[in-house]
């Protein structure tokens, strides 16, 4: 009767082996720093970004934030741009 044999080369499965091991490593080490920096999650959503806006802007925009539909309508109105304040942080204007 006849033997099948089956001869896997090692050295070829390595490397995917130990890059699928580092990036998982990577990944978890930065999931963890940034759940210890108290960050915030930022979504896609444009409207994340007003978060970040100068006080300028936000005077601008009147009194908070309300409803969705109306932060949306301000949001197309205001006009920002990107500046770098105290030549250290970005801020948008």
């Amino acid at each position: 009767m006849p033997q099948t044999y089956v001869s896997v080369s090692w050295p070829w499965l390595t490397v995917p082996i130990l890059l699928v091991l580092l990036t998982s490593i990577f990944l978890l080490i930065t999931i963890k720093q940034n759940s210890a920096g108290g960050f915030e999650v930022w979504r896609g959503a444009g409207l994340a970004s007003l978060q970040a806006l100068g006080d300028e802007a936000r005077e601008g925009m009147g009194k908070g934030l309300g409803m969705v539909s109306a932060l949306e309508k301000s949001a197309e109105e205001v006009k920002v741009r990107l500046k770098r304040e105290d030549g250290e942080r970005w801020v948008l204007r």
